[in-house]
């Protein structure tokens, strides 16, 4: 058997922490074993770490449980492991648990049964020792080539805010099993950076947040119009599979999209909200344990909602030099010989 290979464990802490806590002092004497809740210190930026994890990791355990099969996160860890062409095995918490689309025709370990565990581990660790393993074709990820992000993309001049960006995708990934739904406000004086940080969060690079929200990335440019808001919730809800019938009044309108978004997994930002429209993003809002809402504003009146509000200051120096060297193309010699005249 080899022992250089490095196992990543992926579970759902609210059903699937004991299991992978168990599976993890099974394996690490003969593989190196990570499992987030032991790996990352207080503090540290999560999503990043688990996404370098993944990529450094030879074999993804999924843990399939009711819990893992609703978590934004679990998704995003078993697609990015699919997509880095890793060995990936699932593993029955629950006798009869649902399996993602993309894990339904993959044979799987049944750990449910915990009289059975020691057997059930011999298995795996015939599975783990196999040199002849395949990896699954990233086609078989139902959305890879169609989800919808109508964001913009980024531009030229955009300027890289490390520090606000991991915490504002750690609230944005985190799970939170009372919570019925969650708000994240982006607050700041005007011209700060806003609506260029959460542009950023919708395409990030690194794809976790795409395989959070399956169903969707959706920006909408806030507005206090009536027609203006019944359109958009229109198409929001269309977008999301509801009947576009449903949609013909506001109050009709309203009532339909916080029925639909109750069961998918969307991000949604409402792009510069003032706070005399404060009642009007409650139209857009509506119970999901698994969809998320970006909202940006110039001041953190959105707690009084319960959101997680993220300030985001004015740009450091070095920031400011950045972007202006960004937007007037000069390179660091020409910007030091302007210093020195």
């Amino acid at each position: 058997m080899e022992h250089n290979k490095r196992i990543f464990i992926s579970y759902a802490h609210k059903d699937g922490r004991d299991l992978a806590v168990q599976l993890k002092e099974s394996l690490q004497g003969f593989y190196d074993v990570w499992l987030d809740t032991s790996e990352i210190g207080g503090g540290q930026a999560w999503g990043e770490e688990i996404e370098r994890a993944i990529d450094e990791h030879d074999i993804l355990l999924a843990l399939l449980s009711p819990a893992s099969l609703h978590s934004p996160i679990c998704r995003a860890e078993q697609l990015r492991a699919i997509r880095r062409k890793k060995h990936v095995i699932p593993l029955l918490v629950y006798k009869d648990t649902d399996r993602p689309i993309w894990f339904e025709e993959i044979q799987y370990k049944d750990f449910s049964d915990a009289n059975s565990y020691a057997e059930k581990l011999n298995l795996l660790l015939n599975d783990l020792g196999n040199k002849e393993y395949i990896p699954l074709p990233s086609k078989i990820i139902p959305h890879e080539f169609h989800i919808y992000n109508n964001s913009q993309p980024l531009t030229a001049f955009f300027i890289s805010r490390q520090e606000e960006y991991k915490e504002l995708k750690k609230a944005l990934l985190k799970e939170d099993a009372v919570r019925k739904m969650t708000l994240v406000n982006l607050y700041g004086m005007p011209g700060v950076g806003k609506s260029s940080l959460a542009g950023a969060i919708c395409n990030d690079d690194n794809e976790f947040l795409q395989d959070a929200f399956p169903d969707g990335i959706f920006w909408i440019e806030f507005s206090n119009e009536e027609s203006d808001i019944l359109a958009k919730l229109r198409w929001i809800g269309t977008k999301l599979g509801a009947d576009e019938r449903d949609f013909l009044n506001l109050d009709t309108a309203i009532a339909a999209f916080k029925d639909i978004i109750r069961h998918k997994y969307a991000l949604i930002v409402l792009d510069d909200v003032w706070e005399q429209n404060q009642e009007i993003v409650k139209h857009f809002t509506g119970e999901s344990r698994y969809s998320r809402w970006l909202i940006t504003t110039r001041e953190d009146f959105l707690r009084r909602d319960g959101a997680n509000c993220i300030p985001l200051k004015e740009m450091t120096d070095g920031e400011a030099i950045e972007l202006l060297k960004n937007i007037t193309k000069v390179d660091d010699n020409q910007y030091s010989k302007s210093l020195k005249k």
